[in-house]
């Protein structure tokens, strides 16, 4: 809530696990372009990559991450769930807020840089070869997954839609980048070191959990 202090929240599993997840929230105004231009793919892809100047590559080498990956955790006509998973070395846990400044830092040089043309290209591409070399799968399967698309897409593009990517992501990709901010974001660490900050009890599965605040080098 607006005032309140920043705090990240605990969680202590029942395996061995150590990482910090950071999730937004974001607003979908116009879902049809969204579905077309698929703009979150690519700023997933730019999370999860391990190429030269990345951040997977910047944390492995302070050996605090082992690694580092993007994902849609929910998607609407009305808004999308996206999340940064970092899985951290014990020297990662320990200096969690680094690694979580890290992330900012590397969203906040791709709002100030922006993104390269060829990583809207590359992006298209890969996902037209994934459509045209993709095996075919059981119908039954194919049924079941297709079947939570179709209200996403007109029935000309029920098979495709889903998979292909098309010209016009550059000003969502601005967009999304604009609203992954500190302020936004839900921090979430989940290690059994941390056991002894959750002192909750969560009713129905009794996982226990707590609260960490935020400093302000985050």
């Amino acid at each position: 809530p607006q005032g309140e202090p920043p705090v990240a929240t605990v969680l202590v599993p029942v395996r061995e696990q150590r990482s910090v997840t950071v999730t937004w929230c974001l607003p979908v105004e116009d879902p049809d372009e969204w579905w077309r231009a698929k703009p979150d793919s690519t700023v997933v892809s730019l999370l999860s990559s391990r190429a030269q100047g990345g951040l997977t590559q910047l944390l492995k080498a302070k050996g605090l991450a082992s690694s580092v990956d993007g994902s849609i955790d929910e998607f609407t006509r009305s808004f999308v769930v996206l999340t940064a998973y970092i899985g951290l070395t014990p020297q990662g846990l320990q200096r969690w807020p680094e690694v979580v400044s890290a992330l900012f830092s590397y969203l906040a040089l791709l709002r100030e840089e922006g993104v390269p043309p060829h990583v809207y290209a590359e992006e298209r591409r890969m996902r037209e070869l994934a459509f045209a070399f993709a095996e075919p799968a059981p119908p039954s399967s194919f049924v079941q997954s297709a079947s939570g698309n179709l209200f996403l897409f007109p029935p000309r593009e029920w098979l495709r839609g889903p998979l292909l990517a098309g010209e016009g992501a550059e000003p969502l990709v601005r967009s999304i980048l604009e609203g992954l901010t500190p302020q936004a974001a839900v921090v979430k660490l989940t290690a059994r070191e941390l056991a002894p900050l959750a002192t909750r009890v969560e009713p129905v599965y009794s996982a226990s959990y707590g609260e960490m605040p935020i400093g302000r080098e985050v």
